[in-house]
């Protein structure tokens, strides 16, 4: 793997995923590939949760992924609804042909079946921190429309988690009508 890079995003809103967004596009741009393998590396402006300037930053290092990384067995996507999380919303995908079509939803060239549908799993997965559950692997198909029993925000599905399964996402299918895939991710 080539030595990463650090690239910036700026968001004049103090929008975290707006900069993340930004610093990753620019990253693809520089760097000529669709597909980057990044580390968070800083955010200036905030401290504590709070935003102490006008300008919020946020600093990555990118490099393109390895050829190993290319070929892996199991592709990870950080899935937005959105809606600010206080966590990012991470995805791991295992079919051939559903991690063609989630790169090719990060790349801009899927714009109709973007949407995430999967069953989830009551408890933590290593690569999705911060959340009580996580998509089946197995399970995730993408969809242009959905029934609406089974929409619902990644923090409302965290904050009514044990009522999953019953009248609120029946049989713990969940599609998030707003969902979509922002960036492929390396979990370390």
């Amino acid at each position: 793997m080539t030595q990463p890079r650090l690239f910036t995003g700026v968001s004049k809103n103090n929008n975290f995923h707006e900069a993340l967004r930004q610093a990753i596009a620019t990253a693809k741009q520089t760097l000529t590939t669709d597909f980057v393998t990044w580390k968070l590396s800083f955010v200036s402006g905030q401290d504590g949760g709070f935003i102490l300037e006008e300008t919020l930053r946020v600093g990555i290092l990118a490099s393109p992924p390895s050829l190993q990384q290319e070929v892996a067995e199991e592709a990870y996507f950080e899935m937005t609804d959105g809606f600010m999380n206080p966590s990012p919303f991470i995805i791991a995908l295992r079919d051939p042909d559903k991690i063609k079509h989630a790169r090719n939803i990060v790349s801009g060239k899927e714009i109709l079946a973007q949407h995430v549908l999967g069953t989830i799993v009551k408890e933590t997965a290593a690569y999705n921190p911060g959340w009580s559950y996580h998509f089946d692997p197995d399970s995730i198909e993408f969809f242009e429309l959905a029934a609406e029993v089974c929409d619902a925000s990644i923090q409302y599905v965290e904050d009514n988690l044990d009522e999953a399964g019953g009248a609120f996402l029946p049989d713990c299918t969940w599609c998030p009508w707003s969902s979509t895939l922002v960036s492929e991710v390396f979990p370390a």
